[in-house]
């Protein structure tokens, strides 16, 4: 009689309907469950996930309104299921984008929730944020030292195109390396390497990268490499040749050597007051900056304090009382810290010299927070939005380590790109205050830089929410890595892949 028991609990087990399960977690009752299966003829989960999220609204409503009035009250399905069984659906279809297969027991309340809260975030981003994604990089492809910018600013732009899969996907998982790494960073990279290189969706994502890439290449020396791809519109294929035309030892050690001698004092670039009009302190501090990401990618880059000796160094301001001071307070207060000592510097020239003294031929970007000159992600980064930190001082020593640019793993030495909810989260209260404090430096910053400054103060404006509030919304996101793994949008970081 007792071996009777676990055998009708096995029978009990085996006779749960998958459907029946997953819509009674999204609060839909078994009698609700079967009266709507049996009216559209669904007959299993895979068949309910032939559709979309947007259809199903539809399928609740016109089931409704097959209902007669006496059978409404008992078995109308409310807005809130309908919610739910749209996350559902959304669920699903992430899990055939990502080519993984779907059991019902992983579809739970908590997953539903993190679902339902992706879901939200990424119809709320494809409203608005839409509206403001990085634009085409206008720089063209350089095989020399402005290679590794130009690859960054690339694979930002690729990263926050949306995907023919749409979902909240977007093209980065066709920058992704040809094999994926041993051990994945996060669910996110993870998510990238499972998107399909085949179908209809790839194919259109495809032809839009060699779309974006030739726009880039075209009249370059790396274009020949890339012809043989045209027929075809072969972006991926495009993409890893030129990474493999410019990431050899060769084209490495040509860099390296370009780089070096920029940022030799005796070779390098110099600024003087004198010739102040032909050569204005943006450009000279780009030109550095340029040398010194340029080397970090390639080696181990140069430590804080010797970059800022560099750059004072090649500076001559003679007889000019308050630069000296101002350079003496620099090697003080910022001899960690050379974006900030490159600020402070530029504030002190329009001070004496006047405005024309910082009006850049860079394209008027501010050129002190456009380059990494220690160690940067290699990926794009995804539009979303991010979080507001208050405070951080402007002030001498005793609020911390200001030659720190990177947060938990989160690099913060460019603060003119849109951070996501999850980098924003994961930085802290320190980095969100040191982004805060820098994007307000650039704004105060006076003369020759007008379109960056709109720039820095329409993404200052889009991450102006509470911390607190960002930071929730990341937990919710991050949570999905249990179990089903309902990763960050994917797609959205590239990674170092490429």
């Amino acid at each position: 009689m007792a071996a009777a028991v676990p055998q009708a609990a096995a029978a009990a087990a085996v006779a749960v309907d998958p459907l029946q399960a997953c819509l009674g977690v999204c609060g839909v009752s078994d009698v609700q469950a079967a009266r709507f299966s049996g009216f559209h003829g669904i007959t299993d989960v895979t068949h309910f996930s032939d559709f979309t999220p947007n259809e199903n609204e539809g399928l609740v409503k016109s089931y409704n309104e097959s209902l007669t009035a006496r059978e409404r009250a008992a078995n109308r399905i409310g807005g809130y299921p309908q919610k739910r069984m749209k996350a559902l659906l959304w669920y699903l279809r992430k899990k055939k984008i990502l080519n993984s297969a779907f059991v019902h027991t992983e579809w739970t309340a908590q997953v539903m929730r993190d679902t339902m809260a992706e879901m939200d975030a990424t119809i709320d981003m494809d409203q608005s944020d839409n509206k403001v994604l990085t634009k085409r990089p206008t720089q063209k492809f350089d095989r020399g030292i402005g290679y590794h910018n130009f690859k960054r600013l690339f694979k930002s732009y690729i990263s926050s195109k949306d995907s023919a899969y749409g979902h909240g996907v977007s093209m980065a998982y066709l920058l992704r390396s040809r094999t994926p790494p041993q051990t994945f960073r996060d669910v996110a990279e993870q998510e990238l390497f499972s998107i399909a290189l085949s179908g209809t969706q790839f194919r259109k994502d495809n032809k839009a990268l060699f779309t974006e890439l030739q726009a880039v290449t075209l009249s370059t020396c790396v274009y020949p490499f890339l012809r043989k791809y045209e027929a075809d519109e072969d972006g991926r294929n495009a993409w890893l040749t030129l990474i493999d035309q410019c990431e050899g030892a060769d084209s490495s050690t040509l860099r390296v050597t370009e780089a070096n001698n920029i940022i030799s004092l005796e070779k390098g670039p110099k600024w003087s007051a004198g010739n102040r009009n032909n050569f204005p302190f943006p450009d000279y501090i780009g030109q550095l900056k340029d040398a010194y990401y340029t080397y970090s990618q390639e080696r181990n880059g140069y430590d804080p304090e010797s970059m800022v000796e560099r750059m004072v160094g090649g500076i001559k301001a003679p007889n000019n009382q308050t630069m000296a001071i101002a350079i003496e307070k620099v090697k003080d207060d910022f001899k960690n810290d050379f974006d900030g000592a490159a600020q402070h510097l530029a504030n002190k020239i329009i001070e004496v010299y006047g405005n024309d003294a910082n009006s850049s031929n860079r394209n008027n970007r501010n050129v002190w927070n456009s380059r990494d000159g220690g160690r940067r992600r290699g990926g794009g980064r995804g539009r979303s939005r991010g979080g507001r930190g208050r405070g951080g001082g402007r002030g001498r020593g005793g609020r911390g380590d200001r030659s720190k640019t990177t947060f938990n793993g989160v690099d913060c030495s460019d603060v003119s790109v849109t951070f996501s909810n999850e980098d924003f989260s994961r930085m802290g209260d320190e980095g969100r205050k040191y982004v805060h404090r820098k994007r307000e430096e650039a704004k105060a910053q006076g003369g020759g830089h007008d379109k960056n400054k709109r720039q820095i103060q329409e993404m200052s404006k889009q991450q102006d929410e509470d911390p607190d509030e960002v930071e929730s919304g990341a937990k919710k996101q991050a949570t999905g890595e249990k179990g089903a793994q309902n990763g960050n949008a994917f797609g959205r970081r590239s990674g170092k892949n490429g």
